[in-house]
């Protein structure tokens, strides 16, 4: 898959979950909160995604860094005090940090081995697993608004 593709495919995601998913998760509080199968798979995404766009920034600034350790992202933001539309904000934010990076990137720049606190990747390795990662929780997310 062509860059451009794997771009698209990363919008695709956030346009989807704007489109389909918001208009169903209630805006009232104490709705879609800790516990529920929506707000689970939310929170994993979220994590995901503020992780990934943190590695990718140490990535483009050429630091092996620990920013990106798995325990941080939660200090971000406790999920079980947040509800299911933060969450979902918190995602959109951290992907359009990703896509800004991404955009920019020459094409020789995407094969390019960095050592990271995950060892030696590439900026496709990230991407494809952030595709392999949105396709898992947007099925769960509306498995869950069902």
């Amino acid at each position: 898959m062509a860059h451009t593709d794997k771009l698209s495919e990363l919008v695709q995601t956030v346009r989807e979950l704007n489109w389909e998913v918001r208009p169903k998760i209630s805006s009232t509080p104490g709705s879609n909160d800790a516990g529920s199968a929506l707000h689970t798979a939310l929170t994993a995404l979220r994590n995901n995604e503020v992780r990934s766009s943190q590695l990718i920034r140490s990535m483009s600034l050429a630091e092996a860094t620990d920013d990106a350790d798995p325990g941080r992202v939660v200090e971000h933001a406790e999920a079980d005090t947040i509800g299911s539309r933060q969450l979902l904000s918190e995602f959109a934010t951290a992907r359009e940090a990703i896509l800004s990076i991404l955009r920019n990137l020459p094409d020789e720049d995407w094969a390019a081995s960095h050592e990271t606190v995950d060892g030696s990747l590439t900026y496709e390795d990230v991407v494809d697993q952030l595709i392999a990662s949105d396709k898992e929780h947007t099925g769960q997310i509306h498995s869950a608004i069902a």
